[in-house]
C-alpha cells in the first residue's frame, strides 16, 4: 500500500490536495435571501373502488401510505397531485369524518378517499349523502 492510503497522506500528491481539501473545509453554501425550505407534514392515505386502481396505475401509493404533503394542504390540493377531479371522489374522510375539499391537512391526519356509487347501507349514517362537493 502506498503513503496516500493511510489515514494522514503525506505521499506525493499532498501538496497538490491541501489548498482543495482547506477550500473545502472552510466552504459555506450560500443560499438566496428568499429561499425558505418547505416544511412538509405526513398524513396516512388511504383510497378505496376504482380510485385504488386508478392511482396504482400512476404509481401512486394508496393503500394505508405515509405521504409527505406540503404544510397548508387542502384536500383539493391533494386531489389535484393524484390528478383527481373532486367529480372522481364522492366522499372525503379525514380522521374518520366526512370533511369538505377545503379542508387544511395537518400533520398526523388520516385521509381516505371514496370513489361516487359505494355501495352500502352505512352511506347516510357516514355523511355520505350529500357531501362530495364541499
Amino acid at each position: 500500500m502506498n503513503d496516500c492510503h493511510k489515514e494522514s497522506c503525506n505521499g506525493p500528491h499532498s501538496a497538490l490536495l491541501a489548498p482543495w481539501l482547506a477550500r473545502l473545509a472552510s466552504w459555506e453554501p450560500k443560499l438566496p435571501s428568499s429561499y425558505h425550505p418547505q416544511v412538509m407534514t405526513t398524513i396516512l392515505f388511504n383510497a378505496f373502488s376504482f380510485l385504488q386502481k386508478k392511482l396504482k396505475a400512476r404509481d401512486l401509493p394508496c393503500i394505508n401510505a405515509p405521504l409527505d404533503v406540503a404544510e397548508g394542504t387542502t384536500v383539493e390540493d391533494l386531489l389535484a397531485q393524484m390528478d383527481l377531479s373532486p367529480g372522481d371522489v364522492e366522499a372525503v374522510f379525514v380522521n374518520g369524518r366526512v370533511r369538505p375539499v377545503d379542508t387544511v391537512l395537518t400533520d398526523g391526519d388520516r385521509v381516505a378517499l371514496v370513489p361516487p356509487g359505494s355501495p352500502g347501507p352505512y352511506r347516510l349514517l357516514l355523511g355520505m349523502v350529500g357531501k362530495n362537493k364541499n
